[in-house]
């Protein structure tokens, strides 16, 4: 009997603890929309009061309220519009509660020096640590972006890396096919094909090692000019200068080292010689150092032909 007792005590909290939680949901909820559904002017009794004595100050908070809007989640901009109306309302005590200078009695119109001064020093500081509180939360979302852009990167690679291979293995194949009636690879384009593969995917991890630094080095993140798309144009350049690099040396037109491939086309079992796994990691490496440097790249560029035979 006891056992039954505690069980239905036990639901009934449950159940007024779960009322409780879903009244207060209501609540904030409701409190969320009021704080949306208005201009931030509507909010802040005496507004013209304030702008009249303070318009730069005035329009840089509401500068600040409309970057919350832009690059803030809902919450996160709400909590700032609530930081806001504090700072007003703790500057509109700070105003009334500032001693007037001796002799001063004139209209309670005329404006007060010290009131005023106090009300901006107050209004100041409040708005000096809302920016701050913008600007952290900003870039923590703009990370967020970038990281998601770098998933996205990811999957789009992978898919460029199979269509790639698709359309060039067609294309080579065409290309030879009213020559010599052969609807296959031979052996030098089979590994020309898979080292521009192998090279392209290192561009692309490359950059994506690139971002991951950024991101993990804790460098500053311009959160108005980063999006979940400025990961995957980082991603498409690891591709392009993969690519470049790939065909300048390739070309004979930079100095580089020798290419592994070069070296094992000449033995008379290429997949059976260990200089297979060497040239395809050679050309991952050559990819990822040309996705993740930029410099690495110019610097490469601007290297003189070698004289050096296969």
């Amino acid at each position: 009997m006891v056992a039954v007792v505690a069980i239905g005590s036990a639901a009934r909290g449950s159940r007024f603890t779960r009322g409780a939680n879903r009244r207060l949901r209501e609540a904030r909820h409701d409190e969320w929309a009021r704080l949306a559904g208005r201009s931030l002017a509507d909010h802040v009794d005496g507004w013209a009061h304030v702008q009249r004595k303070a318009p730069l100050l005035v329009s840089e908070i509401e500068s600040l309220d409309w970057e919350a809007e832009r690059f803030l989640d809902v919450q996160d901009w709400l909590l700032v519009r609530k930081m806001i109306l504090g700072a007003f309302e703790a500057a509109k005590a700070a105003e009334e509660d500032a001693p007037s200078a001796a002799g001063d009695v004139g209209a309670a119109a005329r404006d007060k020096p010290e009131k005023t001064r106090a009300l901006l020093s107050v209004l100041t500081a409040r708005k000096e640590s809302i920016a701050k509180y913008v600007a952290e939360s900003a870039e923590i979302r703009a990370r967020r972006r970038y990281s998601r852009g770098l998933a996205l990167g990811a999957a789009l690679s992978i898919a460029a890396l199979i269509l790639i291979g698709l359309v060039m293995r067609d294309v080579t194949v065409a290309l030879h096919h009213p020559f010599d009636g052969s609807n296959q690879l031979n052996l030098k384009e089979f590994f020309a094909l898979r080292d521009s593969l192998a090279c392209i995917g290192g561009g692309s991890l490359g950059a994506a090692l690139s971002v991951l630094f950024r991101i993990g080095a804790g460098q500053h993140v311009s959160y108005r000019s980063t999006s979940a798309a400025t990961a995957v144009y980082r991603m498409i350049l690891g591709w392009i200068f993969a690519a470049g690099i790939l065909c300048l040396v390739k070309g004979h037109i930079v100095a580089l080292f020798p290419d592994p491939t070069e070296e094992l086309l000449k033995s008379k079992d290429p997949f059976d010689d260990p200089l297979v796994a060497q040239s395809f990691f050679f050309w991952v490496g050559v990819g990822i150092l040309a996705g993740f440097n930029e410099r690495w790249v110019k610097r490469l560029i601007s290297q003189p032909v070698s004289d050096k035979k296969g």
